[in-house]
This record gives C-alpha cells, sequence and structure tokens, in this order.
C-alpha cells in the first residue's frame, strides 16, 4: 500500500481578509488611503459595543439618571501595542466626519449593517457637525501635550466651513496684553517684563503666540506684580 503526500502553501487553503498591521495617523490626510481603511477595518461584536458607547455618550440623556454630577466628558482607551487602538481612533473619526458626506455615510452604515444599535446612532448623528482633530506628538517633543492639543484643535478650527471661534489661554492673555499696552499701565508692564525677564513686550507677544507655557507664566507674574491681581482666563 503506497501513501501519496503533497505540499501546499498555506495561502492555497486560507483566505484571510487583508489587514494593516500598522496605521499612521497621516493616512487619514490621503483620500485614498481613507477610503481603504474604513473598507478594510475588521469589526467584531465588542467592538461594535465599544463604538455604541462612545457614541451615545455624545448626546444628552444619557447619562446615569442617580449621578447629576455624572457627565462623561472623554473616555481613556488602553489595550497592548498593536491591538488596534489607533486604527479604532481612526474609524471612530471616520464615522463622525461622514456625517457631512451622504456618499460617506452609507459607506459607514453599510460597514455596520449588522449591529443595528449602532446604526440607530448613526441615525442620530445626523445633523450634528463635529470638529475632528487629529494630532500625534512624533516630531513635536518640544511641545507639552496640552499646548500641542490647543495647536491641534485651533488648526483644526480654521479648516472649518462655517462661523468657528475657538479661544485659549494663550489668545486670551495676547489681547489682555494689547489692551494693557495702550494703556497708562502699559509702560509699567513693559519696564517690570525687561527688569524681571530681559525681554521686550514684542517678544513676549511672540511667545505667547507660539504656545510658549513659560511665556504664559511670565505674563501672569508680571500682570500681577503690576496691576496687583491675577488676569482673568
Amino acid at each position: 500500500m503506497s501513501m501519496e503526500t503533497s505540499e501546499a502553501n498555506l495561502g492555497d487553503v486560507v483566505r484571510v481578509k487583508k489587514f494593516a498591521p500598522v496605521i499612521e495617523l497621516a493616512w487619514v490626510d490621503d483620500p485614498e488611503l481613507s477610503d481603504r481603511l474604513r473598507r478594510d477595518y475588521i469589526l467584531t461584536e465588542e467592538l461594535a459595543e465599544l463604538f455604541e458607547t462612545i457614541l451615545r455618550s455624545l448626546f444628552p440623556g444619557h447619562e446615569p439618571i442617580l449621578s447629576s454630577v455624572y457627565k462623561r466628558r472623554s473616555h481613556l482607551i488602553t489595550a497592548q501595542y498593536g491591538s488596534g487602538k489607533t486604527y479604532f481612533l481612526l474609524m471612530l473619526a471616520d464615522m463622525l466626519q461622514a456625517v457631512e458626506s451622504e456618499e460617506n455615510l452609507v459607506q459607514v452604515r453599510s460597514k455596520f449593517r449588522i449591529f443595528p444599535n449602532v446604526l440607530r446612532v448613526l441615525d442620530q448623528l445626523k445633523g450634528h457637525r463635529f470638529l475632528v482633530v487629529h494630532f500625534s506628538a512624533r516630531g513635536q517633543g518640544h511641545f507639552p501635550f496640552k499646548e500641542l492639543l490647543i495647536k491641534r484643535l485651533l488648526e483644526a478650527a480654521e479648516q472649518v466651513k462655517g462661523d468657528i471661534t475657538l479661544e485659549s489661554e494663550y489668545s486670551k492673555a495676547v489681547e489682555q496684553l494689547d489692551y494693557i499696552e495702550e494703556k497708562p499701565a502699559g509702560k509699567l508692564f513693559a519696564e517690570e517684563l525687561e527688569r524681571q525677564e530681559e525681554i521686550t513686550m514684542k517678544q513676549l507677544r511672540e511667545g505667547l503666540r507660539e504656545l510658549r507655557p513659560a511665556f504664559l507664566h511670565t505674563y501672569r507674574s508680571i500682570y500681577k506684580a503690576v496691576v496687583g491681581a491675577s488676569p482673568l482666563e
């Protein structure tokens, strides 16, 4: 009795859906890659529930009834490296941005067609606008996290159609500095600034516009020394 053996490649007998093991945030700026991310994203029931939970928290009336002070303003997503956190966030951002495009919304709904609870939340998204901000700390080592977030928020707001005005503690400080400079106290402020920090009003203003924390601290310190009270924030 003879036995015949044959060899076959794993790819000949098993078909695995293509997926991207490494996701770059920069891909979101490329329409072709962005479409591919949406098309190739692998959905599970657990992920669908997570999408639903986060999206529902955007709407009022979903806080626990017994807690009058509870209001979820953020979600912390933790998992091991390579588990898909970035991919999940890109998909979430795509869902929020899709409401402004009927074509994209149809595609997103098709993606979640077997998850009726997510589809109901997507219907609630219609008529709403969301400011989606993508940012990465790569190459931004000189920027503290809060300042990097402010920078990206302001940049994103400038790209949005319509009247959206965002203010930060830095922009308010610049406005207050401009106001002080026109008043009699402006001369005293400039003198105290030069005496303590050896910089000019122009340099202080530039540092504030660049979102540099040390300059914000300097502004507040000099303001209190000259005016006798902390600036309004």
